[in-house]
């Protein structure tokens, strides 16, 4: 436990308290200096605030997928524009209009595949908090991607 303890301590003083992840609606700021330019909100840990926030966490956790925050993050955001951050519309939307959206990100074609079952199953889950193995039992969710949800969203 002292090992673990002082690893976290050595991190902490590093990079200060961290305010993952990432959200478009939050102005917030940047403790790294690299990636997104704000959305972080250091020392608040009550996100997601929003069921909507909670969704766009996941849709980021499987859009960062073999790509840079940058490109998720422009991804994201045509998402928004197109309506297309809640697993409602995601269902609605067709195929190319979900990959153009997330064109930035790479693999569109697939990850919009990844999307839909992610909203499917996000629909019919309900409020429900998912456990790991529902998640890892999702085509094209991994366990850093489970494991990512359910830390930042849950």
């Amino acid at each position: 436990m002292g090992d673990l303890l002082a690893m976290y301590e050595a991190l902490l003083s590093v990079y200060g308290p961290q305010g993952w992840w990432p959200l478009l609606g939050y102005e917030g700021s940047n403790p790294t200096k690299t990636g997104r330019l704000t959305g972080y909100h250091v020392g608040l840990y009550d996100f997601p605030r929003t069921p909507r926030e909670r969704v766009e966490i996941c849709v980021g956790a499987i859009l960062t997928q073999n790509t840079a925050w940058a490109n998720v993050e422009k991804a994201l955001v045509g998402l928004e524009a197109a309506g297309l951050l809640l697993p409602e519309s995601i269902l609605e939307a067709g195929d190319t209009e979900i990959s153009e959206a997330i064109r930035p990100s790479g693999y569109f074609n697939v990850k919009a595949r990844k999307l839909r079952e992610l909203a499917l199953f996000l629909v019919a889950k309900g409020e429900r908090t998912p456990t790991r193995s529902e998640l890892l039992s999702l085509w094209g969710i991994g366990p850093e991607t489970a494991d990512s949800i359910l830390l930042y969203a849950y």
